[in-house]
């Protein structure tokens, strides 16, 4: 039970820091279809933090916060999104991949499903 709350905490960064990178890609694609994938995606994501953040807090800890980088595409409009959607993709590859194994570790089952 000790480590769950750091593991907690640095889930809640490694998310927030992928959810404002999102929220950054949304600005840059001005394509309908593309956005409102963003928009679900940033909705989807926004209530796992909550859940995630309201573990944190039942545990005595707290979230942390963390500012957005900026995001640039460049070049022609499809060819940037493309840019965003290929970056993204394999950001949230390497998200999977550094946090499955430790989430497949955990022994609380509810945070652990939480967090897949």
């Amino acid at each position: 039970m000790t480590d769950l709350l750091p593991l907690l905490q640095e889930f809640h960064r490694d998310k927030l820091a992928m959810l404002l990178r999102h929220q950054a890609g949304a600005r840059l694609v001005g394509q309908y279809d593309a956005n409102n994938t963003y928009q679900y995606i940033v909705n989807r994501e926004e209530a796992q933090l909550t859940w995630v953040g309201t573990a944190i807090r039942e545990l005595g800890g707290d979230a942390a916060d963390a500012r957005e980088t900026p995001r640039s595409a460049a070049g022609k409009a499809d060819a940037a999104a493309r840019a965003i959607f290929d970056e993204d993709a394999r950001d949230a590859q390497a998200f999977v991949d550094r946090w499955r194994p430790r989430i497949d570790e955990m022994q609380n089952a509810r945070h652990a499903k939480m967090l897949r």
